[in-house]
C-alpha cells in the first residue's frame, strides 16, 4: 500500500539543472563515485535530489548500468527484485492522473523506499569489476586470438538474408559458442561454470563486437546495409530492428527452452532489465546482462531467488523521508501539495480547512547545502578554497535539525 506523506515537495520542471540547482550531468558520476566508496549518507542524499528532480528515466538507466557493471556476478538474483520495482513504478503511473503524476511520484513513500532498498543493496554488497576495455587495434588477429574458441568463421545472416561482415560474424559466433557447450552435471558445479573468468571472456566478445561495428560504420559510412534482426521477445523490434544483440537474446531463449533446470523467472527479469528504456548507446553498459544470461541459460543447476532484508535496509526505509526534508520547498508548496494530499486521501470539502491547518508545511530554508563544495550549481565555478567549508553531512540528518 502506497502512502503520500503529510509533508512533501512540490513538483517543478528540471532539465539541465536539478531541483536544488546542481548540474544534472555531474550528479550521476558523483553518485557512482560515492557508491563505489560506500558513502552511505551522501549516496542517499543524491538519490533524493535526483528523485525530486523527476529524472526517473535517468535513474532507471543508472541503476541498470551500475548493476550490470559491478553486481551482475555477485548479486545476479537481485535483478528479479529490481525488475519488480520498475514494474511497480509503471503500475503507479497508470493509476495516477497525469496532472498529478510527478508530484505524487516525488512524494510517494513506496517509491522512496524502493530507491532506498536498491541503493542499500549497492552499498552493502561487494563490487566485482571486469576489465573489458577494447582498443582501436582490436581488429588485429593477435588482439582477439587469445579469446577465440572457434577456428572457422561461419557468416551470420539477418532476417533479410543480408550477410554480416567477417569480423562481426566472428564475434557473434564466439558468443553463441558458449550456448553450444555441453556440460557434465557430475563434474562441473555452478560456481565452476558461472565464474569471473567465463563472464569476462563473454564480456570481451560483446565489447569487441560493439567496437568492430563502430569501426566498420566509420570506414564504410553509409555503405553498410541496414541489418534487420526481428526479436520474438523484445517490444523494441519495430523501432530498433538493426541490433545484433536481439539475435543473441533470441538464441539465449531458444537454449533456455531446452534446459529444464533454468530459472526462467530470473532469466526473464534479466532480459526485461536489458530491454528497459533500451537505446543502442547503452549496449556497452548493459553487456553484463547478456553475459550472465548466456551462462544462466546453460546452467544445469536451478538458481534460487533469495532475498535477505538487512538491518541497514530497514533503517534506511524507516528514515527515507529525512533525506527529502533537506530538499528546498517553494513558498507556494502548501497550497498545491495540500490539494493533492486531500484528493489522495478522499478528504471531504468541509474537512479540507482543518486538514490544511493540521498538515500545513513548514518552509524549509536549506537547499541541500551539504552538497555545496562537492557539486557546483549551474552558473557557478568550482571553489576549492578552505574559506568555504561545508558542514558535516550528519548535521543535516540529526534530530535537532
Amino acid at each position: 500500500m502506497d502512502v503520500i506523506v503529510p509533508y512533501g515537495i512540490n513538483y517543478k520542471k528540471c532539465t539541465k539543472k536539478s531541483y536544488s540547482g546542481y548540474k544534472r550531468l555531474q550528479i550521476f558520476p558523483y553518485l557512482e563515485q560515492n557508491l563505489l566508496q560506500k558513502n552511505k549518507e551522501l549516496s542517499m542524499a543524491l538519490i533524493a535530489e535526483l528523485h525530486c528532480s523527476c529524472y526517473f528515466k535517468d535513474i532507471d538507466d543508472f541503476i541498470i548500468c551500475f548493476f550490470s557493471n559491478y553486481y551482475i556476478l555477485s548479486g545476479m538474483t537481485y535483478s528479479y527484485f529490481i525488475e519488480r520495482y520498475f514494474q511497480k513504478i509503471i503500475n503507479m503511473k497508470k493509476v495516477i492522473p497525469k496532472s498529478q503524476q510527478n508530484i505524487a511520484l516525488i512524494n510517494s513513500t513506496e517509491l522512496r523506499n524502493m530507491y532506498c532498498s536498491i541503493f542499500t543493496f549497492f552499498l552493502e554488497n561487494p563490487i566485482v569489476k571486469f576489465n573489458t576495455k577494447i582498443s582501436n587495434k582490436c581488429y588485429r588477429d593477435e588482439y582477439y586470438l587469445p579469446y577465440c574458441n572457434l577456428q572457422e568463421i561461419t557468416i551470420v545472416y539477418d532476417n533479410n538474408n543480408n550477410a554480416l561482415s567477417n569480423k562481426l560474424s566472428k564475434g557473434i559466433r564466439e558468443l553463441l559458442f558458449w550456448l553450444s557447450i555441453k556440460i557434465d552435471p557430475m563434474s562441473v558445479t555452478l560456481k565452476k561454470f558461472i565464474n569471473p573468468e567465463n563472464l569476462e571472456k563473454i564480456l570481451f566478445w560483446i565489447h569487441w563486437c560493439t567496437k568492430i561495428e563502430s569501426i566498420e560504420r566509420k570506414i564504410n559510412k553509409n555503405n553498410l546495409p541496414q541489418y534487420c534482426f526481428l526479436s520474438k521477445f523484445s517490444s523494441l523490434q519495430n523501432k530498433q530492428n538493426d541490433c545484433w544483440e536481439f539475435f543473441v537474446w533470441d538464441k539465449i531463449w531458444q537454449e533456455c527452452q531446452k534446459n529444464k533446470f533454468v530459472n526462467k523467472n530470473l532469466l526473464k527479469s534479466i532480459s526485461n532489465l536489458f530491454y528497459h528504456n533500451y537505446r543502442r548507446n547503452l549496449l556497452k553498459d548493459r553487456a553484463g546482462l547478456i553475459a550472465i544470461g548466456i551462462l544462466i541459460a546453460k546452467s544445469h543447476l536451478k538458481i534460487e531467488i533469495e532475498r535477505k532484508i538487512t538491518k541497514m535496509e530497514i533503517f534506511t526505509n524507516l528514515n527515507a523521508n529525512n533525506f527529502y526534508k533537506n530538499i528546498h520547498i517553494d513558498e507556494d508548496n502548501d497550497e498545491k501539495y495540500i490539494e493533492l494530499y486531500n484528493s489522495y486521501h478522499n478528504i471531504k470539502p468541509k474537512e479540507k480547512l482543518e486538514h490544511k491547518k493540521m498538515y500545513k508545511l513548514n518552509k524549509i530554508e536549506q537547499k541541500m547545502d551539504f552538497l555545496t563544495g562537492y557539486l557546483p550549481k549551474v552558473g557557478e565555478k568550482n571553489d576549492e578554497s578552505e574559506d568555504k567549508k561545508t558542514k558535516k553531512i550528519s548535521d543535516y540528518f540529526s534530530s535537532n535539525n
